[in-house]
């Protein structure tokens, strides 16, 4: 039993890094969609950017909420299973770091998601979807 214990903590560490890396991908997608989203165009092109927009948006709301809940198992059980003794306190700093970098990316992405939005919302209300 502590075998399926210690594989499943391990699953939800892993999982928390490939949902960092989903929202990563999400914060690029969106910051290249915002930057090449159209103002007024073809009709087909705007229903295109609506469609990619809620999908990039929802990939982004559920590796947000992913990394959120995965994050106090993976804080609890930190020591245990991912501390590198070797590293000594130098761990604590590149955590942070690392961390830091997140945060920054994570506050770009939602400046670009919200700038996407108000596009995207302007175009559904041009072609009359709610």
């Amino acid at each position: 039993m502590k075998q399926l214990i210690d594989v499943l903590i391990m699953v939800v560490n892993y999982s928390h890094d490939t949902a960092t890396a989903f929202l990563a991908v999400s914060v690029l997608a969106m910051w290249d969609l915002s930057r090449r989203c159209p103002d007024t165009g073809d009709a087909g092109l705007e229903l295109y950017y609506i469609r990619v927009y809620k999908r990039i948006a929802r990939m982004a709301k559920y590796a947000l909420s992913w990394i959120l809940l995965t994050s106090l198992p993976r804080t609890l059980y930190y020591a245990e299973y991912e501390a590198f003794s070797a590293a000594g306190d130098l761990q604590v700093l590149v955590i942070s770091a690392m961390h830091a970098v997140m945060i920054g990316l994570l506050a770009s992405g939602l400046y670009y998601w919200l700038s996407l939005a108000k596009k995207v919302k302007a175009l559904m209300l041009r072609h009359k979807l709610t």
